[in-house]
This record gives C-alpha cells, structure tokens and sequence, in this order.
C-alpha cells in the first residue's frame, strides 16, 4: 500500500509538471504570436540578428513611397508665357475701352508693329526720323511727345501702329523697346495703310538720311 500511495504521488507530481510545461509553451506560443502581429507578419517575428534592420528599412520605403506617387502623377499644365499674359490683358484691356467710349491700350514699344512695309526717312515736317532717334536717345523728348495721333489696330492679337510708323521705328531705334505707353485704339485701318509683307516685324527705309530697317 505504501508503495501504491508513493507510485500515485509520483504520477500526480509527473502530470502537474507536463501541466506547466504545457502552459509554458502556450504562453510562449501567444508572445510569439502578439509579436508577430505587431510585424504585421502571419510567422514567427525574426530575431534581432535575423531582421538585418527591416524597421528601419520599412520606415525608409514608407517615407520614400509619397515620392515615388508624386514622380508618376502627371505633370501639371506649364504656366502661360508672361507675354501671352500681356497679349490677353491688352485685348480684354481694348475690349473695355472699346465698351466704354476710350479707345486705348498701354502697351511696350517693342509689342507694337508695323502696318506698312515701307517708311519715308522724313517726316512731313521736314525733320530727319534719324534727327529724331538722336533726341529721343539723349532724352531731349520722351515717346509721350511722339503720340499725338498715334493710333493702332488690334488684329489677330497684336497691334499694328496703323499712324506713327516713322514714329514707332524712331522709338524702337532708340532702344526704347520695354517703355510702356498708352495709345489710342483706331477702329478700322485707313484705306491704303495695311502693306507689310512681314507681318509687321520689321520695317524699310526709303531715302539715304536713316536709311535701314527693324
């Protein structure tokens, strides 16, 4: 009997350490698997030495992926020209002074063309236009005094000078391509005014005094 009692004790002793071996690795299993789910993995989280660094990588990837999107999204229109910005501002410009009675444009010297293909080295006046380039160069006149009845045309978005062609070579001549000015707007070309060839980029010189083109 004695040996009956110690041989159960030592069956129930057996069971209760196969018990907390099994709870040991139960509770072994879910630490395994808790880390796992903080991976984001379904296996095993590696070790340290096994890892080689992968958070840091993951978080590298992860910091770069905003990147990679933003070089495959589609490129944006390109901005308009600053010169097409100002081509429309002058028509819509023209459209209400046409509107409300003041046919005018401000305008840069250089913008405006020609109308004619050639011009005369004189003015009615007698005065050489050369004599003229000098006096606007040494700023003895400014353009401001060349713009009594000085009119343009807008056409197909550009103003052509439909009065002032000799004016406007001798402005252009005398550097003064980027001042702006304030014009008046004709509401039709002149009979016999409109003979440029060249779409109003350049212009001839008639006579030897200032003989040349631009």
């Amino acid at each position: 009997k004695e040996a009956e009692r110690a041989k159960k004790a030592e069956q129930a002793k057996e069971a209760e350490r196969a018990k907390k071996a099994e709870q040991a690795k139960e509770a072994e299993r879910a630490k395994e698997a808790g880390s796992a789910r903080r991976w984001g993995q379904t296996e095993t989280a590696p070790t340290k030495a096994q890892s080689g660094g992968a958070p840091a990588q993951a978080a590298t990837q992860a910091r770069a992926a905003p990147a990679t999107t933003a070089a495959l999204a589609p490129a944006t229109t390109p901005a308009a020209t600053p010169a097409a910005v100002a081509v429309a501002a002058s028509t819509k410009q023209h459209a209400r002074d046409m509107k409300s009675g003041k046919p005018r444009v401000t305008i840069k010297i250089g913008d405006l063309l020609y109308c004619q293909c050639s011009i005369s080295s004189v003015f009615t006046n007698g005065m050489q236009v050369s004599k003229t380039v000098q006096q606007l160069r040494n700023r003895q006149i400014t353009p401001e005094d060349l713009l009594k009845k000085f009119e343009v045309f807008l056409w197909d978005g550009s103003y052509y000078v439909v009065r002032g062609n000799r004016r406007l070579f001798a402005m252009k001549q005398a550097g003064l391509d980027n001042r702006e000015v304030r014009v008046n707007v004709a509401r039709k070309v002149p009979p016999g005014q409109w003979t440029t060839t060249v779409n109003g980029k350049t212009v001839k010189v008639r006579g030897r005094a200032g003989a040349g083109s631009t």
